[in-house]
């Protein structure tokens, strides 16, 4: 659960405690701080959120995955200057898929500056029994993964469209643009609602 004095957005934007209770009267435990979506529910007990307050979105960004019966969490290895967010988990596949992208000193959201640093986004997939994620290429500007219910393919969000990945060793095919008025995507201090702008159900 989360804490959220007077339903302030900005503290939402700043990033909130996020807190585990393993039993009634139990002590809460801190797990970390989240930013955007709140979790990513994982098989057997496991789940991944994205950590490290800050506002602007190419700031201090990470994905750790935790183990509920421990309240533990552990960040994800990347490469320095590196940050990496959105985890969707498969409970079908175990596969964890996220983004990586590299932090950022720009201190405007102006749309060229958006575009540029959305457009440096590729996406990441954490195999069963791995603890290093591998790159899915051709996904370059890749957001807010979401699996199919077999947890063979998914859709993502790049460059102001919604692409499909049949799987993960085939070629991304570009299925609905745009999500937002040309040259006019929402943002707060970087961070895009990409989510919000579509919803899938999948059978298979």
């Amino acid at each position: 659960f989360q804490l959220d004095p007077g339903g302030s957005g900005s503290l939402l934007t700043d990033g909130v405690d996020l807190y585990e209770i393993k039993r009634p009267g139990a002590r809460p435990v801190k797990l970390g701080v989240t930013v955007g979506l709140p979790l990513s529910i994982g098989p057997r007990g496991t789940f991944a959120i994205t950590t490290g307050g800050n506002r602007y979105a190419w700031h201090t960004k990470s994905v750790e995955t935790c183990l509920a019966a421990t309240a533990r969490c552990s960040p994800l290895r990347t490469k320095r200057g590196m940050l990496s967010f959105d985890p969707a988990w498969s409970t079908t596949s175990g596969m964890l898929a996220l983004v990586e992208a590299p932090s950022s000193p720009a201190t405007n959201f102006y749309q060229a500056t958006l575009r540029h640093w959305y457009a440096s986004h590729t996406l990441w997939v954490l195999r069963q029994g791995t603890n290093v994620p591998t790159e899915i290429r051709g996904t370059a500007g890749a957001d807010v993964p979401t699996w199919s219910a077999n947890g063979k393919s998914l859709i993502y969000e790049a460059a102001d469209a919604l692409w499909l990945l049949p799987s993960l060793s085939s070629k991304p095919i570009r299925i609905a643009a745009p999500l937002f008025p040309p040259n006019d995507w929402p943002s707060y201090y970087g961070q895009i609602g990409w989510v919000s702008q579509f919803a899938w159900l999948s059978h298979s």
